[in-house]
């Protein structure tokens, strides 16, 4: 209990432990400079909750609260490490880093910043002390009646107690992943990826090595004459040697492979949840699919094809050793030089109409989405005669490119590797004309021809598949270079609620010259607008169409950033304050076509942006909430009440619901501040007071979009 005790970090200790394990593991932040924001006020669980999330967040984490249980308890923590372990203390707070699982042990950091070794049956005993105690009493007196030797006890009382508390859970756990903005180099380093891949040439060459030996021995004696046992017996060893060489080799290819997979999947996900918005209103469901299809092609193709290049440059160096004592090697080496740039050459030559081919048929994929999914339109209003236009001169274009395209791979494949072995008799031609070679020497030219025309075929396989890899690189590039830190004039702004006391009141929202101009337009939509916004103050802003009242929102909101001015919050811009705790701040709903209701229930889609799951008391103010907003008759109607589900896209409500839903949503995140951007636009004069009501007494400061 002491060891355990004194590797126990405090809520002081804790930030430096995080900081040296994202050093450990090459993360590009740190914790170091954690300030008094973020320092722990334990009121309760869900705020120790988030100051670990703060923690993690500036150490390049994420942080996951998933619960441990009893059972299992080691491969658990194994599985979830780098993890943090809240211990229970009764004077203070104490936490416990576990990096790794070392056989048996687990892997710990003390607040010395060194790496101690701990049982995981002592740690699991030491955590769960509470529930042990409160099991023992019985179990003890159950194996005393029951007479079971003092010698079989021990392990007796471990099994029930297996038994009964296999599903206590230990809560405060905590599981760090590098955060998904991290680069690519970071995460395949967290993941071992250079490792692997070294391991896996290293495999690869030493059974090369095994192989050129082999035929080196079967050679030598079958030109010696001397096949006998010591010889066949060398022989086959090596060959025998291999064979655990190339299923580690196989393995390791796998391995590599799944976890490049991996990454790329997880890069592509993060890189298209920061997608601009205007981007993505500019960008049809085609452009997206083809993005989605071109991964696939860098998962699968790209790997093996990177994998077979460098498995061929080996072998191309080693044809290089085995030319260079044959029979004539300076000619046998100057025809491999020239005919290597021969091909690269024709390669290039191929990249290059892949390259067209690839940007015709992604161009056509694109174009049959977009025609799929507005064919309704497309009857409506497009004669039949119109319906195909341009689809022929698209497919004779797209069939020009192919034909090009494959007499060159044609040509790549039936000559490279074969021209290659026709050159290297050539050029040894004149050393068997002239009587200078011998049978050795012939031999070992012969195997060298052999061992670059292979090389040369597996190089030419490989730039095949990678120039798709490159195309579809091109292609995907922008979302998986996301990072973590890539994130007419308004109308008059006039109070409808509360005064506005700029003494008495504190600033909560500060705008000075603010500019937004979205990408591809010719003007501005923000231009030089500042004012203020002061705490418990109700603001309406109205304009008519297409004068930035919606962009406005957005950047009020946090999730646009101006082009230049200044947008403060409390004080503090967005990159100083962060994304994160700028948006918990404000609670935006925005215009109708741009909110979204989820196939579950009613109460996830009301407490979703609140907590999930929701405690007892998020349930009773959600439905409090939606009385008063006038959805109380829905409520009743519906046979499960809040845990209702309301179907796809929200199909079971009407349009005033689910703008009410929408209102309820903002407010029940309890933020210091609450924008509605045209939320009252479907409601009923009835129905709309009452909201407006509800909506200034719930609202702290209240900021409301209209027309006029």
């Amino acid at each position: 209990m002491k060891q355990i005790h004194d590797i126990c970090c405090s809520a002081a200790e804790l930030p430096m432990v995080i900081e040296r394990v994202g050093q450990w593991v090459g993360s590009s932040a740190s914790a170091a400079s954690m300030g008094n924001e973020c320092q722990p006020v334990f009121t309760d669980a869900a705020a120790v909750g988030r100051w670990i999330d703060a923690l993690a967040a500036r150490a390049s984490f994420e942080a996951e609260q998933e619960p441990i249980f009893y059972r299992g308890f080691r491969s658990a923590v194994k599985k979830a490490a780098p993890v943090i372990l809240r211990v229970e203390d009764s004077t203070q707070p104490m936490f416990m880093m576990v990096i790794h699982c070392a056989g048996k042990n687990l892997v710990a950091v003390g607040p010395d910043l060194k790496r101690v070794q701990l049982n995981s049956d002592v740690l699991r005993d030491s955590l769960f002390r509470r529930q042990r105690s409160a099991e023992l009493p019985e179990i003890e007196r159950l194996l005393r009646d029951a007479g079971v030797s003092s010698r079989r006890r021990r392990t007796s009382m471990q099994l029930l107690l297996d038994e009964r508390l296999a599903d206590s859970r230990l809560p405060g756990c905590w599981t760090l992943r590098l955060h998904a903005g991290e680069s690519a180099w970071h995460h395949a380093r967290d993941v071992r990826l250079p490792a692997c891949f070294t391991q896996l040439m290293l495999s690869y060459s030493a059974a090369y090595v095994l192989w050129l030996l082999s035929w080196w021995v079967l050679g030598f004696s079958g030109l010696q004459g001397r096949f006998d046992r010591g010889w066949t017996g060398v022989w086959a060893l090596l060959l025998l040697t291999m064979v655990p060489l190339r299923l580690l080799t196989t393995w390791l290819q796998g391995v590599a492979a799944t976890g490049a997979g991996w990454l790329c999947r997880q890069k592509l996900l993060y890189g298209s949840l920061r997608l601009n918005p205007d981007e993505l209103r500019s960008s049809g469901i085609g452009h997206f699919l083809g993005r989605a299809l071109e991964l696939e092609a860098i998962e699968t193709v790209g790997f093996s094809g990177g994998v077979l290049g460098v498995v061929a440059l080996v072998e191309l160096a080693a044809a290089s050793l085995v030319l260079g004592v044959g029979a004539s090697p300076v000619l046998e080496l100057i025809c491999l030089a020239v005919w290597s740039i021969s091909v690269f050459a024709l390669l290039l030559r191929y990249v290059r109409r892949r390259r067209q081919w690839t940007g015709l048929r992604l161009e056509m994929t694109h174009d049959l989405i977009e025609r799929i999914i507005g064919h309704r339109t497309r009857l409506v209003q497009e004669t039949p005669a119109r319906w195909h236009a341009g689809e022929d001169q698209a497919l004779e274009t797209y069939m020009l490119a192919s034909r090009s395209m494959d007499r060159m791979a044609a040509l790549l494949n039936a000559f490279a590797a074969r021209g290659l072995l026709l050159v290297s008799l050539f050029a040894l031609t004149p050393a068997i004309m002239n009587g200078s070679a011998g049978p050795t020497s012939i031999a070992i030219t012969l195997g060298g021809a052999l061992i670059a025309s292979e090389a040369i075929r597996k190089i030419v396989s490989s730039i095949l598949q990678l120039a798709d890899t490159a195309i579809a690189w091109q292609r995907v590039r922008p979302l998986m270079a996301k990072d973590r830190d890539s994130l007419a004039a308004p109308a008059n702004v006039h109070s409808i609620g509360g005064t506005r006391i700029e003494n008495a009141s504190q600033k909560l929202m500060e705008l000075r010259d603010v500019r937004f101009q979205h990408n591809g337009r010719p003007q501005p939509v923000l231009e030089q607008c500042q004012f203020n916004i002061f705490e418990r103050e109700k603001l309406l802003l109205e304009g008519s169409s297409g004068t930035g009242k919606s962009t406005l929102v957005a950047l009020l909101a946090g999730l646009r950033a101006p082009d230049s001015g200044l947008l403060l919050q409390n004080g503090l811009d967005r990159q100083t304050l962060g994304v994160n705790a700028w948006r918990r701040k404000v609670a935006a709903a925005p215009q109708f076509h741009e909110n979204h209701v989820f196939s579950e229930t009613f109460a996830f889609n009301l407490l979703m942006g609140r907590r999930w799951p929701a405690s007892a008391d998020d349930m009773l103010k959600a439905e409090a909430l939606c009385r008063e907003l006038g959805l109380g008759d829905l409520l009743d109607r519906m046979p499960g009440g809040l845990t209702q589900m309301v179907g796809e896209t929200g199909w079971q409500l009407s349009h005033g619901e689910r703008s009410r839903l929408y209102i309820a949503r903002a407010l029940l995140q309890d933020s210091d501040m609450v924008i509605l951007d045209e939320s009252f636009a479907a409601l009923d004069p009835g129905n709309l007071r009452r909201c407006v009501e509800c909506v200034v007494n719930y609202s702290k400061t209240l900021f409301v979009v209209a027309h006029p």
